[in-house]
C-alpha cells in the first residue's frame, strides 16, 4: 500500500518559479482552475506515484472488474492488476521492458508494445494532470469556447484535450491511443484526502465504466515487480 507521503505542509510549496507553460490566456486560466479544483499545484507537483483502486464494469465481455493501479507520474513506469469473473490480468512496464500475465500465463511486451506505451505515457490523463500542475514548458494550450482546452507540445503535436467547467472540474478528456480516439466522461469531483478527484467516469463508448474506490498520492518511487 502506498504511504500517504503528502501532508498539509505540502500546500506551502509552489511550482518552480521558472516554469513556463504557454498558450491562450483563457486556456491557461481554465487549466489553473482545474489543477486547484483537484487539490492544488503544490500537491500535484510533488506527487510521484498515484495509487488507484477502481470498481469497474467492462462491456466486452460484460462483467465486473476490480482494478489496482500504481502509476508513476514522473517517468514511464506502471503496474496494473485486474480481477474479473473470467480470470486475473496483470501488467508491468518500466519504460524499456515489461510483461503481461493472464492468470498464470506470462509473456513479455513486444518492442511495438513498449514503443506504444512510451508514446502514450506523456499524454495519459493522470500524467497530464501533473504536467499541467508543474506548468511543463513543453506544453502549449489552446482555447475553444465555451470550455475546451487543447494541449499540444512545442513541436505542434496534439497531445489531447479537456472540457473543463466553470468550477474547474474536468468533464471530458480525450487523446489518441494507437491511432484511435480515446475519450472519457467524468463524474463530479469529490475529496480523497489531500487531493480531489472525479468520483468515477466512463469511456464515451461505454466500454469501460468505473468508480474510484481509492485515490492516493505519494512522493515515493513505487517499487515495481521484477520486469526482466
Amino acid at each position: 500500500m502506498i504511504r500517504h507521503a503528502l501532508t498539509a505542509c505540502v500546500l506551502l510549496l509552489s511550482v518552480p518559479a521558472n516554469a513556463q507553460m504557454s498558450g491562450d490566456s483563457e486556456a491557461l486560466e481554465r487549466v489553473e482552475l482545474m489543477v486547484e479544483r483537484l487539490g492544488g499545484a503544490a500537491v500535484w507537483s510533488r506527487t510521484r506515484t498515484l495509487y488507484l483502486v477502481y470498481d469497474a464494469w467492462s462491456l466486452d465481455p460484460a462483467q465486473p472488474v476490480v482494478e489496482y493501479a500504481w502509476r508513476d507520474l514522473t517517468e514511464p513506469r506502471e503496474h496494473m492488476r485486474y480481477q474479473r469473473r473470467t480470470g486475473s490480468f496483470e501488467r508491468v512496464f518500466d519504460g524499456s521492458a515489461g510483461w503481461h500475465k493472464r492468470d498464470s500465463v506470462r509473456r513479455d511486451l513486444s518492442a511495438e508494445e513498449v514503443e506504444q506505451s512510451n508514446e502514450f505515457w506523456p499524454r495519459d490523463f493522470y500524467t497530464m494532470i501533473r504536467r499541467l500542475a508543474i506548468k511543463d514548458s513543453d506544453l502549449v494550450l489552446r482555447w475553444q469556447q465555451p470550455n475546451k482546452v487543447y494541449v499540444d507540445d512545442q513541436g505542434g503535436t496534439a497531445l489531447g484535450w479537456w472540457v473543463i467547467d466553470d468550477t474547474g472540474q474536468p468533464v471530458i478528456w480525450g487523446t489518441m491511443y494507437d491511432n484511435e480516439p480515446l475519450e472519457y466522461l467524468y463524474m463530479p469531483v469529490v475529496s480523497y484526502g489531500v487531493i480531489n478527484f472525479p468520483e468515477g467516469g466512463t469511456a464515451v463508448d461505454g466500454g469501460w465504466r468505473f468508480t474510484y474506490r481509492k485515490v492516493d498520492v505519494s512522493d515515493d518511487k513505487y517499487q515495481l515487480p521484477e520486469v526482466d
